[in-house]
């Protein structure tokens, strides 16, 4: 049996129907598939950096997270006190992920529609009907 035409449009329609409505069971919503790729839209990743010795007036972005070995404290003429160490002092900071903003950004091109759609072509020798049974029942065996 091959199905032509509106018959064949009408299968293609009954098997998404199905698989969208057994994923939004599972709880892959639309709603929560856009809050995703919106996440992943707008990721982030953090880079942590060792430093000889203490670190002073680091730009806004980057954040000391420790300093280690021997730590002084020495009052400055025209300042604050001051931080000195014959260690390492950690900084992290925050980035673009870019790679993974990429990947989003093409995902959501392709679930909008914007590019075109891919073409296969298939060639079958035989009767379709009866491979597509047995690969059925191979999957069923498999299961």
């Amino acid at each position: 049996m091959s199905l032509t035409g509106e018959a064949a449009e009408e299968r293609k329609e009954q098997i998404f129907a199905e698989t969208r409505n057994a994923l939004e069971k599972s709880g892959l919503t639309l709603d929560y598939l856009t809050r995703k790729l919106k996440k992943e839209l707008n990721a982030k990743v953090t880079k942590t950096q060792k430093i000889k010795g203490a670190v002073h007036d680091l730009p806004k972005q980057f954040r000391k997270i420790t300093t280690t070995g021997i730590i002084e404290y020495v009052k400055g003429e025209d300042g604050p006190e001051r931080e000195y160490s014959d260690g390492e002092s950690l900084i992290q900071w925050d980035e673009d992920a870019m790679d993974i903003r990429q990947k989003a950004r093409i995902d959501a091109h392709r679930l909008r529609g914007d590019y075109p759609a891919e073409k296969h072509e298939v060639n079958v020798t035989g009767n379709l009907s009866e491979k597509i049974r047995d690969a059925r029942q191979r999957s069923k065996a498999r299961s």
